[in-house]
């Protein structure tokens, strides 16, 4: 069953040209889901508000120190698709939309990537699959590699 629903979004075409609408929550909720179509194959994001600041993160501008509850919100997400816990998500929700990058385990050089519309606005969104594109080689040729280090 599982596999039914996750090889469809793994061998799909990697652009969805069309925007989709996403039904979105309201301001910065603990945790929300939102249903999206990925390749033809609906999916829901489980996502729960996690800051990544620090304790007792400052913000610094030229005018001095912020007070705290001068400091916006963390908008930060982290959540995986429903009945799908190894399908990792990180997203932040905006004024604008959901911004969020969903990496299945099984496909490390390419992940979705949902953007919104910013031409559409208020709940338009792309959703499409990203592949990296890494070099063939990394770092200096010149260098030798040390005995015993792969490459």
């Amino acid at each position: 069953m599982l596999l039914s629903l996750v090889l469809p979004l793994l061998l799909a075409a990697s652009q969805s040209g069309s925007p989709t609408h996403l039904d979105l929550p309201t301001g910065l909720p603990n945790s929300f889901s939102v249903r999206a179509r990925m390749s033809g194959v609906v999916v829901h994001l489980d996502l729960t508000r996690r800051s990544l600041r620090a304790d007792g993160f400052l913000v610094q501008t030229s005018a001095g120190l912020l007070a705290a509850e001068d400091i916006p919100e963390p908008v930060t997400y982290f959540g995986s698709l429903r009945g799908m816990p190894d399908v990792q998500i990180i997203a932040s929700l905006r004024p604008e939309g959901l911004t969020a990058r969903i990496q299945f385990p099984e496909k490390r050089d390419s992940w979705w990537r949902i953007t919104p519309n910013q031409k559409r606005g208020q709940g338009w969104h792309f959703i499409q699959e990203e592949v990296a594109d890494f070099p063939e080689s990394c770092g200096s040729e010149t260098i030798e590699t040390p005995a015993g280090v792969a490459t």
